[in-house]
């Protein structure tokens, strides 16, 4: 969202809350507290760390879902981020759009659209992703826990206010 994660919407071609749900379900992910009214999602496990919010759409047709994934995670987040993306619009068409602002460099272009995942758009998401990785340890330290982008934010207002 800024300094602390890669950001990522995700808008299916298709109505049915329920459908991403079941998707979200069966990647893994674990329903946790509601936020804002807005189903709230952890892709978790001992290596990673991925948040996702659910919701009615904001800018879409239909119910769609925002992806968080803190820079502090080991690299091992990316496969399951591919993982994710991959189930995402195998299940439900329509896209997943790059929503990162890089703060470090001002020429990063986000708004990028994938509609499939395919080699060559994982190569250009996982370069993107260990870039501002890179950019992050560089200016707080090498800092790798599998935690959430709040938590992130927090230890940043901690050690390096």
């Amino acid at each position: 969202m800024g300094l602390e994660s890669d950001l990522y919407y995700y808008q299916p071609a298709s109505e049915g809350t329920h459908e991403l749900s079941a998707v979200l379900e069966r990647v893994g992910a674990e329903r946790t507290v509601n936020v804002e009214a807005s189903p709230y999602y952890v892709l978790r496990g001992p290596d990673y760390w991925i948040d996702i919010q659910t919701g009615m759409p904001s800018e879409g047709l239909y119910p769609s879902a925002f992806i968080r994934v803190a820079l502090t995670n080991p690299p091992m987040v990316l496969n399951v981020l591919k993982d994710l993306f991959s189930a995402l619009l195998a299940s439900g068409g329509g896209y997943i759009e790059d929503r990162n602002k890089n703060v470090f460099d001002v020429t990063h272009q986000s708004g990028h659209q994938y509609r499939q995942i395919d080699e060559g758009t994982w190569q250009s998401i996982r370069a993107a992703f260990e870039t501002r990785r890179t950019q992050f340890q560089q200016h707080f330290g090498n800092f790798v826990a599998p935690i959430s982008g709040d938590d992130v934010f927090e230890y940043i207002r901690q050690h390096h206010t």
